[in-house]
């Protein structure tokens, strides 16, 4: 392709007006060469009478073996020229070549960085998602957290409730059996009064008869024989 917009660069500049052409080029020297052995025989033509002599006609022979020996000389430089242009040609051709597979590969890294960026947005996008989802659990648990708070707290003032029953139901229950021990105390304590006076009297009175059971023998054996002695 680069080629191809070289030559036609070349020929354009080779057609373009005020330019001469390769045919053209060539000719202009033969021309010259021309009217240079020409121009002596002019003038003695136009000093004598025209005519038309053998050394004419060999000065032209020459002329023509010069002329064709130079064209074929013209003609092997431009032959030269243009393989050595052509080659030249084939060498830019070579590194544009080089040049297209260098961005070819250029181009195929490129599309391996995009591929590799594709992959990463894609990653992202999938850690996004995922961080989307952790976000709503932990909503989610911040909701049943919430929840479970109301719940403690509606639990603890049920369970101060409670306690607060169960602490005035006992403490109605101890003023209750304070209040009642001492109204059926009271009657008990009267009547076992009398009791325990008598049994005092009762052990003053077995104790006296132990001492007087030392000195009679005939009282010791009854107490003994009641497990008093």
């Amino acid at each position: 392709m680069v080629r191809v917009i070289l030559h036609e660069k070349f020929e354009r500049r080779c057609r373009a007006p005020g330019r001469p052409s390769m045919k053209r080029l060539r000719f202009v020297p033969a021309m010259a060469i021309l009217v240079f052995f020409l121009a002596p025989s002019a003038g003695s033509v136009s000093a004598q009478e025209p005519r038309f002599t053998r050394e004419d006609r060999e000065r032209l022979i020459r002329l023509e073996a010069v002329l064709t020996t130079f064209m074929q000389q013209v003609d092997k430089r431009f032959e030269e020229l243009r393989d050595d242009i052509n080659k030249r040609f084939e060498l830019i051709d070579k590194r544009f070549e080089q040049i297209d597979k260098r961005f070819e590969q250029i181009e195929k890294r490129f599309e391996q960085i995009d591929k590799r960026f594709e992959q990463v947005d894609k990653r992202i996008e999938q850690v996004e998602k995922r961080i989307d989802q952790v976000d709503k659990r932990i909503d989610q648990v911040d909701k049943r957290i919430d929840q479970v708070d109301n719940t403690i707290d509606r639990l603890v003032n049920v369970m101060i409730g409670i306690v607060a029953t169960f602490g005035g139901i006992v403490a109605a229950v101890i003023g209750f059996a304070l209040w009642d021990r001492r109204t059926m105390i009271r009657p008990f304590e009267k009547r076992i009064k009398p009791l325990e006076e008598d049994a005092e009297k009762l052990h003053l009175l077995l104790k006296a008869l132990r001492k007087l059971a030392e000195k009679n023998q005939e009282l010791a054996d009854v107490l003994r024989s009641f497990t008093l002695l």
